[in-house]
């Protein structure tokens, strides 16, 4: 089943479509309690007009665009060895898309280095800056470069004592590689990295638009909706353009399973952070759990899990050792 290869969990349609319900409400919950910081309570959807329409989110030219997050990673970077003890040999810098193709492709995506290191690994942005909205920056940096995919992929690349696929196979591991990724922008918020309201909107809103995809996937391909179903839950929920959400809805509908595994993997990590932090209490360090989750190679959530667990019980008798 399609939905247990992308997820590399045991788990059926239904349950994640009734997880989708959840998780869209609580976000939901969030980013009621945002607007109103921001000046819209009770009046979610003005907050999303105002988003879409103010032009101070939207930068002046695709160069200015990508000088703000050539910035940003640079004040992202700083933060790093506060959370990671180990940190990958490679580089990355940021590129424009070719303004030609941008209208087709996302807003932002990340190009991994070459195994070989002969060059750095690229976050790529937006040629038209409208697709790339300034609320969304942070998490966006957070995703595509470090600590998301970029720092990532290069520290599996790095791993030598792994044996290859597991250095090499992130495509094939979903969940495990789009699950940090996604962790990532919400450990944002601990490295300090959101100072606007309009900043912590976009965390939510990156985190929702994953949390859309449980119930809009399950939906056309379990339950039978159509096209416009899927578009218009959509459009109810997020600031996403027509346009954006209409190819959305085509991708889900080409691949399905692919886009359930980004929030069941982001959901396996917080999970797993907090056993870590019940289980030593104190004694947690983001370093050490950090280094432990991205260094494992590609793995399925499972096996992720069992490596987490030998982590603690090797802690744990550490701590019992030196007693």
């Amino acid at each position: 089943m399609l939905v247990q290869h992308f997820t590399t969990i045991d788990v059926d349609p239904e349950t994640v479509h009734a997880l989708g319900l959840r998780e869209v409400e609580r976000l939901r919950l969030e980013i009621e309690a945002v607007a109103a910081q921001a000046g819209f309570a009770g009046d979610v959807p003005g907050y999303r007009r105002f988003l879409s329409n103010d032009p101070q989110f939207v930068a002046n030219s695709k160069d200015a665009l990508r000088a703000d997050i050539e910035r940003l990673c640079k004040r992202i970077d700083k933060r790093i060895p506060a959370f990671f003890g180990r940190i990958p040999r490679a580089t990355y810098g940021v590129e424009s898309i070719p303004e030609a193709i941008s209208a087709k492709v996302p807003g932002a995506y990340a190009q991994p280095n070459p195994p070989d290191g002969s060059a750095p690994g690229i976050i790529w942005v937006s040629g038209i800056p409208a697709k790339c909205p300034s609320y969304l920056h942070v998490p966006l940096a957070l995703h595509e470069g470090w600590p998301g995919h970029l720092m990532h992929i290069a520290l599996m690349q790095e791993a030598h004592t792994l044996p290859i696929f597991r250095r090499h196979g992130a495509v094939k591991y979903t969940a495990y590689v789009e699950g940090w990724a996604l962790y990532c922008e919400s450990l944002g918020v601990e490295m300090g990295m959101y100072e606007t309201v309009h900043q912590h909107y976009g965390r939510l809103e990156m985190e929702q638009w994953r949390a859309v995809r449980l119930v809009v996937d399950t939906g056309i391909h379990w339950y039978g909706w159509s096209r416009e179903t899927a578009i218009a839950y959509m459009e109810e929920r997020l600031t996403l353009s027509r346009e954006s959400i209409d190819s959305e809805v085509d991708r889900y509908a080409s691949m399905p399973g692919q886009a359930l595994a980004y929030q069941i993997g982001n959901l396996k990590m917080r999970e797993l952070r907090q056993r870590a932090q019940q289980t030593l209490a104190s004694r947690f360090r983001h370093r050490s759990f950090h280094e432990t989750v991205m260094c494992a190679g590609a793995v399925s959530l499972p096996v992720l899990e069992d490596l987490v667990d030998d982590w603690l019980a090797s802690e744990q008798s550490s701590d019992v050792g030196q007693s």
